[in-house]
């Protein structure tokens, strides 16, 4: 069992200082359903949110993992769960790019290195609204695929993005200039390598600390206290509310169900069609 103090019902008692230290790749589906769920319960929870863009493919490689995409089994499953989460989460996916191991997650690593371009400039607030239009881009918004169903990652699409997210024209232009420059790049490497050291194999992950202070996100498994624990995929919010002392009130907040306990929700599905 966790040696961490629990409030009745076991869940973590409310009041404390909580932050979120988010490891993503906007190339990953489950981080697109997972960013929708922070967005909403960010003010209602009312944690800091450390934003830490990696690059998956390089995350996998350190970790020793591989892209399910790879094993059949597991990609012809993946079909249906992600039908199923874009209905439960309430997020219109669009289908797999058909180019999404080859060019795509080339050019992703574009879209990582410029949303860390734009952390430099400690504005988290437009970097957040970066997050969720090259989300939309990737994987909502189907003007942004050929006839093929491959998705174009450009210049254009990324001076968009930054456009959309509040960047002025020559501050969209700026911050894609940097996107080549050693320090972004390192940046990018920085943030991968540490996603590996505390343990993290695929995006989304989370490091979640309870009574937050410090540097955020440096912790390995082997130094992590009681107060601070890992989460990966984009279906554990409900066990997160609970081990935190949140209310959990399902994936999308505007769909409550009236019967809902102290740390977990007893949540009925709609069916909307996609």
């Amino acid at each position: 069992t966790m040696a961490m103090p629990m409030a009745e019902g076991g869940a973590r008692a409310p009041g404390a200082t909580m932050r979120l230290t988010y490891y993503f790749d906007v190339v990953s589906p489950y981080s697109a359903f997972s960013w929708a769920v922070i967005q909403r319960y960010k003010d209602v929870w009312g944690f800091e949110l450390v934003l830490r863009p990696v690059f998956l493919g390089g995350l996998m490689q350190l970790s020793g993992n591989k892209p399910p995409g790879l094993l059949p089994a597991r990609a012809a499953y993946m079909v249906e769960d992600l039908r199923r989460n874009a209905r439960f989460f309430e997020v219109p996916l669009l289908p797999m790019p058909a180019n999404f191991l080859s060019e795509a997650a080339r050019g992703v690593m574009q879209c990582q290195r410029l949303l860390c371009a734009a952390l430099t400039r400690s504005d988290l607030q437009r970097t957040e609204a970066l997050v969720t239009e090259l989300t939309s881009r990737i994987h909502l918004d189907a003007s942004f695929r050929d006839e093929g169903n491959n998705v174009l990652i450009n210049d254009a699409l990324l001076l968009e993005a930054l456009e959309a997210s509040g960047f002025s024209t020559e501050e969209a232009q700026a911050l894609l200039n940097r996107v080549a420059s050693p320090e972004v790049k390192d940046a990018l490497k920085s943030n991968t390598a540490e996603a590996a050291e505390i343990g993290a194999f695929g995006s989304p992950t989370m490091l979640v600390e309870l009574d937050a202070c410090g540097e955020a996100g440096r912790s390995t498994r082997e130094s992590r206290s009681p107060e601070q624990f890992l989460v990966f995929g984009s279906d554990r919010f409900e066990q997160l509310a609970f081990m935190t002392g949140k209310t959990w009130f399902g994936p999308n907040l505007g769909r409550r169900n009236s019967n809902v306990g102290t740390s977990s929700a007893r949540y009925m599905m709609s069916r909307p069609r996609l």
